[in-house]
């Protein structure tokens, strides 16, 4: 397992190497939060998930303005609902 996790951990900072302005340091901060993310998953008790997929488009390339106003909308509600990144790392580490 452990040979898995260093494949993870090692896939991860290469996804997270080309953004610019990103220091090794906060690319190990987004690895480790990634991956205790990962382990709320496989706990005996993991957290359910429930999700709702709307496809306006149906996966097509939309340029209709009211189409892409009314899923800008959905994302846009999504999003605040979100915690953000420092928040949501807080609550994993309380959590584990």
């Amino acid at each position: 397992m452990a040979g898995a996790v260093n494949l993870t951990k090692h896939r991860l900072r290469q996804c997270w190497a080309p953004r610019p302005h990103t220091s090794a340091d906060e690319i190990e901060e987004l690895v480790t939060a990634r991956l205790a993310r990962q382990a709320l998953l496989a706990r005996a008790d993991p957290p359910l998930l429930y999700v709702f997929l709307d496809s306006v488009a149906d996966g097509q390339t939309v340029e209709d303005a009211a189409i892409v106003a009314q899923v800008t909308q959905r994302f846009d509600a999504l999003r605040a609902e979100a915690l953000p990144r420092g928040a949501s790392r807080d609550m994993i580490r309380k959590s584990c």
